[in-house]
């Protein structure tokens, strides 16, 4: 009997070990389902760092597991939501609402009040830093001359004699 209850133990340990290790392997698929969904909805967006999208959507974001419309079965296939949260227009209440990935990143967009720093269009809309760059017409424009443009001995005499027109100050002397 003493030889039967020990493979009971064994039996119950191995049991258990492969309940744990199932339900590791469960949270990493579960954990990078969500990660790549995120991630292919920020990018499709034009989001500057996904990374930073995918901290903020994933704790309000699950594995669903989609049923068939026709017969209202589980498919064994799984998709991520978003339970993003919105403002009721009616009432004027906070709500959520459930979204897929792609929908809530372009929410996200929408509002740049929140969330406009983290994109490419949202930012250079309300940037206050000029889009022209000092070189080129807009170099031109000042009266400046492109460096580029110039041999290291012609940049040399127009630091002497004109550094404003490289758009230097002028040498004390």
């Amino acid at each position: 009997m003493n030889g039967k209850d020990s493979n009971v133990e064994q039996l119950e340990k191995r049991i258990a070990a492969a309940e744990q290790e199932a339900r590791q392997w469960e949270r990493r698929y579960k954990d990078a389902t969500v990660s790549r969904a995120l991630k292919d909805a920020a990018i499709t967006q034009g989001a500057f760092n996904a990374d930073q999208v995918i901290t903020l959507l994933r704790g309000m974001t699950t594995l669903v597991e989609i049923t068939d419309k026709a017969t209202d079965k589980p498919t064994g296939q799984f998709e991520a939501v978003v339970e993003f949260p919105e403002t009721d227009p009616k009432t004027g209440r906070p709500t959520t609402v459930r979204k897929t990935p792609e929908e809530a990143v372009k929410r996200m967009k929408e509002l740049p009040e929140a969330y406009g720093n983290l994109f490419a269009s949202s930012a250079s809309q309300k940037s206050a830093v000029p889009k022209k760059s000092t070189t080129g017409s807009a170099r031109k424009q000042q009266g400046l001359i492109d460096v580029r443009t110039l041999t290291p001995a012609q940049y040399r005499e127009l630091r002497n004699t004109n550094p404003e027109r490289l758009g230097l100050r002028p040498a004390y002397r």
